[in-house]
């Protein structure tokens, strides 16, 4: 699935089933995206790798939306699967 938008957040957190950090950038797509059956604007990207972009920069990107359990910004695990992007063909 092709998506552009804006990069909303960029935050790191440390997984522990991976023992690594994993980073995540929030982006705010241009358009709505139906994912079964909820309309959503913002869209999880999680990578292994540091991103080159900055926060208000628009990108395009290529990939696979799944649903995974994330880390939340107060270090708690989500208490649903949610929709992300993780493993982008360009980014």
């Amino acid at each position: 699935m092709k998506i552009i938008g804006e990069i909303y957040k960029i935050r790191s957190y440390f997984d522990d089933k991976l023992q690594k950090n994993v980073n995540i950038s929030f982006i705010e797509t241009d358009e709505l995206i139906k994912v079964n059956g909820t309309m959503i604007k913002l869209l999880p990207i999680i990578s292994e790798s540091s991103s080159n972009y900055k926060e208000g920069e628009k990108i395009e990107l290529d990939g696979e939306i799944r649903f995974e359990y994330i880390i939340t910004s107060k270090g708690n695990r989500s208490a649903a699967p949610i929709p992300v992007i993780r493993q982008c063909l360009s980014f």
